[in-house]
């Protein structure tokens, strides 16, 4: 095998592992909820903006009632997260799997976003680990 040809195998295989764990945190949720959940509509319950922009929930899956929190907003598809009252209408996506948790908006462009996230983060850390190899070789003596 060529140095070069190492060197890039090298820096693809090291930079895999933080694209593991990105595609884990940012993108399975996201994939998951877009691609096996069902929308429901829910109610605000109350909103928090000092705490992350944080919005308490209800809603009814399948005849049962849950209550639900989430982060960051209202979702893309419901209002802005400033015009949320308690009782104000919001679109949820649950799943089967997990109903205790829904999330609110869209699903489909966070996972799109985390998944060109993902891929840009991956292939930046490939190039700057392609580009400092030699420099870490020097540092380990081999």
């Amino acid at each position: 095998m060529t140095t070069a040809l190492r060197k890039l195998t090298v820096c693809l295989f090291a930079a895999l592992i933080p694209a593991i764990a990105m595609l884990t945190i940012f993108v399975w949720p996201s994939w998951k909820v877009w691609r096996h959940g069902v929308p429901v509509d829910g109610v605000v319950m109350f909103t928090q903006p000092s705490e992350h922009r944080s919005v308490r929930y209800r809603y009814t899956y399948e005849g049962k009632d849950y209550e639900y929190g989430s982060q960051g907003g209202s979702g893309i598809g419901n209002p802005p997260y400033k015009s949320l009252q308690p009782g104000s209408k919001l679109h949820l996506w649950v799943t089967s799997e997990d109903p205790d948790k829904a999330l609110p908006g869209d699903p489909y462009p966070p996972f799109r976003d985390s998944l060109v996230f993902v891929l840009v983060g991956y292939g930046v850390f490939a190039i700057i680990g392609f580009w400092k190899f030699d420099t870490l070789r020097n540092l380990t003596g081999r």
